[in-house]
């Protein structure tokens, strides 16, 4: 209700165009957030305003989860399943974001924003280990395990509920890599390694 109201607001404002940040799978996957992302898309298509969508994958500020992540055991502890996990850097979303309001030829359009990878968690731990210099290792962990790790460190359910269904569909392999963030603004993403 908060979008559609903000949504209202702007056409009532004669605001010509919205940039609105989504999520990557919106109206596609079956948790709440993401249909609820996808709602306000549907809603957001129906103002009459110029609009663009942008839909990141998961960002590069939440690896590790700091629930996830054993600092004494230097452990990545996720749920992936053995899935492949795509990132984006912030930065080249808030890029993408500045480029549509600023430039013509956005409108309409929906961006699914990722790098040009997509590392196993046990690739994620290669990555952890240089940068930290020391040996970091990947565990993919059961899905119970993780809900009652994220309940232990005063997650609520619902949102302890939102990242396992996250993770149940990087373990469908329903990430993937898209080529966007370079088509839009002329440069390769920011990479992994480099974040």
């Amino acid at each position: 209700e908060i979008e559609a109201n903000a949504f209202a607001a702007a056409k009532h404002a004669g605001v010509r165009h919205i940039v609105y940040l989504s999520n990557f799978g919106a109206g596609e996957f079956k948790g709440a957030i993401w249909q609820w992302h996808g709602a306000s898309e549907k809603r957001l298509r129906e103002t009459g305003i110029a609009w663009t969508i942008l839909r990141p994958a998961r960002f590069m500020t939440d690896l590790p989860f700091p629930w996830f992540w054993d600092k004494a055991q230097r452990t990545l502890n996720e749920p992936t399943g053995g899935g492949r996990i795509t990132f984006v850097d912030p930065r080249d979303i808030a890029a993408i974001a500045v480029k549509a309001l600023t430039t013509t030829g956005h409108e309409g359009k929906a961006y699914e924003l990722t790098t040009t990878e997509a590392p196993t968690g046990a690739e994620i731990a290669e990555k952890i280990s240089k940068v930290i210099g020391k040996p970091a290792r990947f565990t993919d962990t059961a899905p119970d395990v993780a809900r009652q790790t994220m309940l232990n460190v005063g997650i609520p359910d619902f949102i302890a509920d939102t990242v396992l269904h996250y993770f149940q569909t990087v373990g469908e392999g329903r990430w993937y890599v898209t080529s966007t963030v370079a088509d839009v603004l002329g440069r390769p993403p920011r990479s992994l390694d480099a974040w």
